[in-house]
């Protein structure tokens, strides 16, 4: 009887400890509002946009100080981003991007000449509306709203 006492007690504590687990897990993943954060890369500019899930990068900045500035901001494990945006071709837009490709395995390097709407699944969409080579707005849409980032 003692034992079966026992084994209730440590099938509870499994159940609990997988439940919290479940929680911690499910809060961890959760889908999050997009949010836009300016980068200190020195000259030129860089926005990192994370929205729908994704990781875009929305011009490098001058040079490979990029790498510190996502390093700064990034958790240590993502190597990854799924797009970098360039909106021109000048240096300080896209002077760190071969820095960027060493360290990040980038998934799409899309390169503007217009304003542009990058679709992120099949409700979400990230437009980025350009103007004489410079971002006037980069705005994340769903089904329900509009949220200028940038």
């Amino acid at each position: 009887m003692h034992r079966t006492i026992a084994t209730r007690w440590y099938a509870l504590a499994l159940l609990l400890l997988v439940f919290a687990n479940a929680c911690f897990y499910s809060a961890l993943f959760a889908g999050t509002s997009p949010t836009a954060t300016a980068l200190a890369v020195g000259q030129g500019s860089a926005t990192l946009v994370r929205a729908g899930g994704a990781t875009i990068l929305v011009d490098t900045g001058a040079d490979a100080s990029i790498l510190r500035a996502l390093g700064e901001i990034l958790p240590p494990w993502q190597r990854r981003l799924d797009a970098v945006i360039l909106t021109n071709s000048t240096k300080a837009a896209t002077g760190g991007l071969p820095a960027l490709r060493l360290r990040y395995a980038i998934t799409q390097e899309i390169t503007l000449t217009r304003s542009s709407r990058l679709t992120l699944d099949a409700n979400t969409s990230l437009d980025i509306v350009i103007t004489k080579n410079a971002p006037t707005g980069i705005y994340f849409t769903t089904m329900e709203s509009t949220t200028r980032l940038r």
